[in-house]
């Protein structure tokens, strides 16, 4: 659907941005990140893959859900850690909380 497409289009240019920053953080610090997608979520790409229309769009919003769930969860933890890259974790967390919101509330009118 169209809501779905915006969606995800927001998230490429959120998530390209972020991804920046963290490609920076740790550039400065003389490390290169090796992006690379886990086998679950591989998984999950080649389930997707199958799928169309509204049974697509479900399917991806539920993922979406679940996997920006566990990512608000996990840059909490970092957040507040105390860690150097604590204040990394605190910028994306309110980016990372509304995609988490705009995906709960797509999710729940598909």
């Amino acid at each position: 659907s169209q809501e779905v497409r915006a969606f995800a289009r927001q998230l490429l240019i959120d998530h390209r941005d972020m991804s920046i920053n963290l490609d920076n953080f740790a550039l400065q610090r003389g490390h290169l990140i090796a992006w690379e997608i886990e086998p679950e979520m591989a998984g999950t790409i080649q389930r997707l893959r199958t799928l169309d229309g509204p049974a697509f769009d479900k399917a991806y919003m539920d993922v979406m859900v679940d996997a920006h769930n566990k990512s608000v969860t996990t840059l909490e933890t970092q957040a507040a850690s105390g860690r150097e890259t604590a204040s990394l974790a605190s910028a994306s967390l309110p980016i990372v909380r509304h995609h988490l919101e705009m995906a709960r509330d797509l999710d729940a009118r598909l």
